[in-house]
Parts: C-alpha cells; structure tokens; sequence
C-alpha cells in the first residue's frame, strides 16, 4: 500500500525560505512585507470561500503559516543581524567598531574543518570560526560567523585568542575575514567528543595514503586527507556526496541502532530515545553545521514518531528542519550547499520510489530501488551541479550504484573505530584496517569512472545553460515517474534535443570547460584587462583595457556575469577605457581606483552607476571569494606627470586557487626601484610567485633593481599585435628570461602572439607554441 505524501508544510517551509533569502540579500523590509501580504491575501481568498473541513480549508491554513513565517523568519533574520550572528547588520555597533578598528585582540572558537590555500609560496589554513568577543581581554562581546587565516592549522573546537585586522569582503558585506592573525593563545579542545575525535585520527594515521583521506572523510566529512587527483575522481564520478555528511550517514546510524533494538522487546520510546541519542552523538561528532543538522532531520522525526507512536514522514520532517533552520541559521538560505540537500532528499523521498515502482517491472525491486536513487537525486541537482562544477558526469549513477553497498561497512567499522579509539586502541587500529578495506572499493569506483572515455561532458554554468539543465532535469523527471509509457517517449525526445543544443555550445560561451583557468591576461588590443577567478561566474577584474568590444568578448569568453571587485590601477585609456562596456555587461560590486583617479572619467562612471569606489591602502589584505589580493607598500607614492600616471599605478599581489600573480601596472623605474626598497625595509627578500605582469606592457623603461627581487616562473605582457611603441621590448624580454632572482630566469609570453594568456595551477595552459617567441 502506498501512503501519499503529506505536502501541507511544503509551502510554509518555502515561504520561510524565501523570506529569509530576501532579508539576507538586501531586499528593502517593505519587499519582504508585500511577499507577506501576498501570501495572506491569497490565504483570505481560500479560506473564506472554504467550507470547515475541506481540503480547501487546510490549503487556506498552510498558507496562513506560510504568511506567519514570512514574517516571523524576516524578524528573525534581523534579529540575527542585530545580535550580530549574521554580517551586515546596520545596528551591529560593535562589530562595525571591530572593523573598522586595525588590529584587534579577537576570541574565537573553530566550528569547522580548515582550508589549506597556497599563498605567495606559502601555506595558509583559512579557518572558519564564531567571533565571541574582541578588544582586550575581551571586553566587548560579539557573536559572528568569520575565517580567519592562519600559518598553523586548527582543529573543530579549539577556542584562540589572535590578533589581527577584521574586514568585510567587498562585495559581499556578510564575509567577515582576518588575514594572517597572530595566535596569542590556544586551547585545544576537551571533553568526550574531542577524545574520540583524536582516538580516531591516531588509528587511521597508520592506513595507506590512498584510503586514509577517504576513510576520513566518508565518516566525518574531514577531506583534508585526501589528495586532490581523488577529491577530482570523486567529483567527477558523482561520489562526493559520500565524503560530505548527509541524510544517508544518519539514515545507516538511525537503521543500525533500529536493528540492535530489533526482537528483544524494547519499548517504542526506549528505541525512540536510543535514536535521538545516537543522532545527537554522531552529529556533535561531525559537527553542527547548518547542512548536517538539516540532514539529521529525518533521524530526529525517526526517534519522535517512535515515542509517539506514529509513522514518521519525510516530507513534514524535511520541511520542519527546513523552518527551524531558517529561523536558528538563517544564513544557510543563500548557501547552494542548503539547496542541494534539501533538493536532493526530496527528489529521493518523492521521485525514487515512483521510478523503482516502474522499474520493478522490468527488473527485479531490489535492483529497481537501487537504480532509483542516485538517477532521481543526479537529475534533480543538475542545475545546481552545473553552477558548482560545470559539466556532467557521465558515469556517476553506474558509480553510485557500484559503491552504495560500501557506506554502510565504512560506517560501521568506521564507528567501532571512533568508539574504541581512545579506550582500546588495539582494537580501534584492527577496525580501521577494516575500515580501510570497505573503503578501497569505492576508491577503485571513483578512479575507474574518473579515467573511463568520456567520463566527463562539459555544461554551459551561464544562464542559458542552466535553464537548459532545469529544463533536462524536470523532464527527466516527469518521463520517469509518468505511469503512462506514451510520455517517456516525447520527454526523452525533448531532454535529448536540449543536451545536444547545450553541450555543444558549452565551450564556446564559457573557455573554462575546455581549458581550466584561475587567472586569465585578456588580450584587448593595447592596453591591460587581467581575470581573476572568484567563483563560478564571478571574478575579480583589474583594468579593463580601452576597447569597449575586447573587453566585453573578454568577460563573455570566461562567462563572467558578476565583478566583486574591479580594480583600475591608474587613470590611463588604455587602462580604464572600457569600464562602462565593463559594467554594461556584468554587476560591478565595487571598484578601487588610485588616488590620482579621484575625479577622473572612470571615477565618474562608476558614481554614476553607484558603484562604491575606494582608494585602497598599503597593505591592505582582503579575500573576495575565491581570490586573496594585498596592495603592495608604496606602490601609490609615485607622483604623477605630464606624460602620465604610470607612476602612481596600484600594484598588487594576488592569489586563487594554486596561482599567485604580480601585477605591476605601469609602474616606471623610479616608482618600480622605491617599491623594491619599500619591499626589502619589510625585510621581503623575494616576492615570489608564478607569474608576474611585466610593467607597461614590456616596455623598455624596467628596473633591474626590481626584476632582480621577483621569483616567477612566467612573465606575461599585455601589448596590442603591431604596436606602434615596440612592445614588448627586446631588452625586457631578455631581462626577465635571465635577469630575475638569483639570477633564474622566467618563460616570457605576450598576448602580441599569443591571444588570452590562460594560467592554471601555475602554468600558463594555452598557446605553447608562443613561449619565446615574443622579442621584437
């Protein structure tokens, strides 16, 4: 017998949802209030034309809720922001004073799994923590999510006393970062959880490379371990969820305790109870982010339906969780990572069991049921997969159904191996073994469909290409939950006419599914444009070249819709020419100019556009998504002449992902000779990186002072193709091929012969053959 779903609380939960969205982006209260409104007028209208007890009626009442939650959630949210858990809060006096402070004493406590990201050579470990308090020995309270960077990693729990200069990142005022802090204070953490946390991290020390990481992070979610070639295999394979906490991990937790109570006549609210307590205790072992605790829904309801002696239902509990967490963690409204649990349970609870009951007759239930899950909840989350990672992979419902049957023994022996850890570590080392062995298969799964032909197909992440990838999805879907067979055919037939459409125009509109880039030098003809990635669609954009067309094919070619942070290193045409064809085509967040642009037509422009404009200072660090800039010192102090501002150029230093990058602007030798001065008083003995923008464009006024001070293995030049200024110069060429720190030279390349210059990991991927061949 088949039991409908109770859909009541979907649409509160999705008002809830909304208005939390709409409250955390910004959206003027009186937006949130007309949702509101309409929400209870539509509610009147139903409830009064209801009669009692009619279905109509108990539509009336959902929407009723929904409208309180409209404005219960919006008042939470706002709550929030003035109590400061959520940055960005206009009445939030003391963490506007801490940011606008300098370096401050903070207190934080680590709540999550650390990042390591290269940075100018060395290792950083970003840190996600909640700011408890700052000022000296904590005199002024404070309670906000923040990342904290660090030379030293930090484990979940630990609570530090650091120093340092918190900021917002531009373009996104609810980022607050600390860069580079300095630990005054540690205390590990303590208790039964981080006993068991370092119980089970000694036992798993000693397994093989290949599976220590994995093992770690199927049972934890800790992925630090594991190496980058297997974290793109699980991604490529569709396997990463397994490495991320989920409903599936408290799924086998909630089954287990079920079975051990099986047969042995233990009350419904004693296994009620034994349910709760083991959900608590494994999510207070992986840590209560907000994507976990949403996970850990269904398990609750699990143990609640026991106690009261009633059948527990996914949807209500989805939906509840959906609502408190709204109400408790409100950020997680924006967070694609919410949204793909959220939608990926759904399409599991609603959509799997209609597919594996119309499979059932073709194959056996079991395989049917099997099949069912990984094709309804990859179908459902493409359009979100796409904009994390764009593209398919092929192979991942295959994966997924060779490796399902593993996660259960991971997790079994995996928790005789956390539980034992600390007591009987003879024991725990023979369970991890164990543990190792269930886990080997999935990384031979994820290896083989990884390196399979055609393992991988690229997908547009623009617009049109996520639209395409909704459209595939929903009909996907209907085709294979449809009871009539006629159906498949023209639903097939559509999806099939959309993924030819799409796949082929994938790499045409975005060059990142061809050729992975984290920094791109657009060739715009004479002048300069470097692209920085930050996200998906987002990047960082530093000048933007004189051609208004180059610049736009520029951002059209990488897909870039959104510019956090655009910065124009000196008021020059061939470097701040194009920024209204800049923001024409994409949402410029907020711009820094040099001081000598003050006033100037570019400033002007983006006053115009109300785009926020600074005049960033030496020194200054900040992170903007995936992107970590500092303006170096005494790059501004150059004074400006008649024949130009090149002097008084920002110069930066930048990194995203394995790519660090010096872009010199147009310094001259005089400002470039008294920057490597400023450099060498901070006791900097080498700026190194992997590549360095030449200094305007190659020309022939460079210092030697300063190339002497720059460990790169790749100089780029921006120079338009038969140039009238001889760029770039044959002695700049020579210079940086031979002349750079000590005495090492670097691979010259120019977008004269080259085109875009695409630098990925460190290396610039495309056009080889142009290497040396840029001297005049």
């Amino acid at each position: 017998m088949n039991v409908p779903h109770d859909a009541r609380l979907i649409v509160p939960a999705g008002a809830a949802w909304v208005a939390a969205a709409l409250v955390l982006t910004g959206t003027p209260w009186w937006h949130v209030a007309a949702v509101g409104g309409a929400v209870a007028c539509v509610a009147a209208v139903v409830v009064f034309s209801a009669k009692q007890g009619s279905r109509s009626s108990h539509v009336g009442a959902a929407a009723m809720l929904a409208c309180a939650l409209v404005a219960t959630t919006g008042l939470a949210v706002h709550a929030h922001q003035y109590l400061g858990g959520l940055p960005g809060g206009e009445t939030r006096l003391s963490l506007d004073a801490a940011v606008n402070a300098d370096a401050i004493e903070m207190d934080v406590t680590v709540v999550g799994e650390s990042r390591a990201m290269a940075v100018y050579g060395e290792t950083r470990f970003l840190v996600p923590v909640t700011l408890r308090a700052w000022g000296e020995g904590g005199q002024f309270p404070a309670h906000a999510s923040a990342t904290i960077a660090m030379a030293e990693d930090a484990g979940r729990g630990e609570r530090l006393r650091v120093v340092g200069d918190l900021q917002r990142s531009p373009g996104d005022n609810r980022s607050l970062m600390a860069w580079d802090v300095e630990v005054v204070e540690r205390q590990r953490a303590t208790g039964v959880v981080a006993a068991l946390s370092d119980g089970f991290m000694r036992a798993t020390e000693t397994l093989s490379p290949d599976v220590k990481g994995l093992v770690r992070g199927m049972l934890t979610g800790d992925t630090r371990s594991m190496s980058e070639a297997q974290v793109d295999d699980m991604r490529t394979s569709g396997l990463a969820h397994l490495t991320a906490v989920s409903g599936a991990h408290f799924a086998i937790v909630t089954m287990l305790v079920l079975h051990l109570c099986a047969g042995r006549g233990v009350p419904r609210s004693v296994r009620g109870a034994a349910v709760a307590l083991a959900a608590a205790g494994f999510l207070a072992f992986v840590g209560t982010q907000p994507s976990v605790v949403r996970a850990s829904g269904l398990a609750f309801a699990v143990a609640l339906a026991l106690v009261l002696g009633r059948r527990a239902r996914a949807v209500p509990a989805m939906c509840v969780t959906v609502v408190v967490l709204m109400h408790v963690f409100p950020q997680v409204a924006t967070e694609i990572g919410f949204a793909m649990s959220v939608v990926a349970v759904t399409a599991i609870v609603i959509a799997a069991p209609l597919m594996a009951r119309r499979w059932a007759r073709v194959m056996s239930p079991r395989m049917a049921s099997a099949l069912s899950i990984p094709v309804a909840a990859q179908l459902a989350l493409l359009p979100l997969l796409v904009v994390l990672n764009p593209g398919i992979g092929v192979y991942s419902v295959l994966a997924n159904v060779a490796a399902a049957p593993f996660l259960p023994l991971v997790m079994i022996t995996g928790g005789v191996t956390v539980l034992t850890g600390t007591w009987v570590p003879a024991l725990s080392s023979i369970a991890a073994h164990l543990c190792a062995l269930a886990a080997t298969p999935v990384a031979r799964i994820a290896a083989a469909t990884a390196d399979a032909p055609g393992a991988w197909v690229p997908w547009s992440d623009d617009l049109p290409g996520i639209v395409g990838a909704t459209f595939v999805a929903v009909v996907g879907l209907v085709a294979l939950c449809a009871r009539r067979r006629w159906i498949w055919v023209p639903a097939a037939a559509v999806a099939s006419i959309v993924a030819l459409v799409c796949v082929p125009v994938a790499p045409t509109i975005v060059v990142a599914e061809d050729a992975d880039w984290e920094v791109v030098v657009c060739d715009v003809g004479q002048g300069d444009m470097m692209v920085v990635r930050a996200g998906s669609d987002t990047a960082v954009v530093i000048d933007t070249g004189q051609d208004p067309v180059a610049a736009r094919d520029c951002l059209r070619r990488y897909g870039i819709t959104e510019i956090p942070l655009l910065v124009l290193t000196h008021p020059d045409h061939d470097h701040d020419g194009a920024v209204g064809a800049v923001m024409d085509e994409a949402l410029v967040r907020q711009a820094w100019i040099s001081e000598s642009g003050v006033e100037g037509k570019a400033y002007a422009e983006l006053v115009a556009r109300s785009v926020p404009v600074m005049v960033p200072g030496d020194g200054l660090e900040v992170q903007v998504g995936a992107v970590f800039l500092e303006v170096l010192p005494g790059s501004q102090d150059g004074t400006p002449v008649a024949e130009g501002d090149n002097d008084a150029s920002i110069v930066v230093t930048l990194a995203t992902g394995k790519s660090a990058v010096l872009a010199l602007g147009d310094l001259e030798p005089p400002s470039q000779e008294r920057l490597a001065a400023s450099l060498r008083g901070q006791g900097v003995e080498a700026v190194q990186v992997d590549a360095v923008k030449v200094a305007h464009h190659g020309s022939a006024h460079q210092s030697e002072v300063l190339a002497t001070m720059i460990d790169a293995r790749w100089a780029l030049i921006s120079a338009g193709a038969d140039n009238d200024y001889g760029h770039p110069a044959a002695s700049t060429v020579a210079m940086y091929q031979t002349q750079l720190f000590q005495g090492a030279g670097a691979t010259v390349v120019s977008t004269t012969t080259c085109g875009d210059l695409m630098l990925w990991h460190g290396e610039v991927v495309n056009a080889p053959e142009c290497h040396m061949s840029v001297a005049r």
